[in-house]
């Protein structure tokens, strides 16, 4: 099968979604550029440790998102995160292989509704025009803020400023997922 964006042939897997995560050779920002079809079914993310927060899928009008955070004791978080949106006839993938923070809260019911934010600065903006299949870097740098949240419909919103600007839901109101998961371990 063709992928959408680049016009060449899928993985290995020829599953016609996103590499299982033991397929994985890089982050969940490799997988989206190389794809475009971020993880589309429950198990395509690690299970994250307490304290961490991961998530893959698709929002809103199509969108993709990936995204994994690894608290630190000393310093920022490890982890990335990749947004792919379209305009028009062209795709947006903003990718950050480094992160600024990462905020987790729980709420104390049974069961736990756990929520985090993710912050990255410096994150590559690649433009893919869809009638030509042509990928061009887009000049200079985007900032990449994510809020999602872990409950029975798991939510996912997105703010990118920078050398594009885009946003889809807010903090306080996120947008239900349409596939994948957000998990977010109380």
């Amino acid at each position: 099968m063709l992928d959408p964006i680049t016009r060449n042939v899928e993985g290995d897997d020829c599953l016609g979604d996103a590499a299982a995560l033991e397929h994985q050779t890089g982050l969940a920002v490799d997988l989206a550029q190389q794809e475009r079809q971020v993880g589309r079914q429950p198990g395509d993310i690690a299970a994250p440790e307490t304290g961490d927060a991961a998530g893959s899928g698709q929002v809103g009008l199509g969108d993709d998102f990936a995204f994994q955070a690894k608290a630190n004791k000393k310093g920022a978080p490890t982890g990335d995160a990749v947004h792919v949106f379209v305009s028009g006839s062209t795709a947006y993938v903003v990718s950050a292989a480094t992160l600024t923070s990462l905020t987790r809260t729980c709420t104390g019911g049974n069961p736990k509704i756990c929520s985090a934010t993710v912050q990255a600065g410096g994150a590559s903006v690649t433009a893919i025009d869809l009638t030509t299949g042509v990928a061009t870097a887009v000049p200079g740098t985007a900032s990449i803020r994510v809020d999602a949240t872990d409950d029975t419909t798991d939510r996912y919103a997105v703010s990118i400023t920078g050398a594009v600007t885009y946003s889809l839901g807010t903090p306080g109101s996120q947008v239900s997922l349409t596939a994948g998961e957000v998990r977010i371990p109380s």
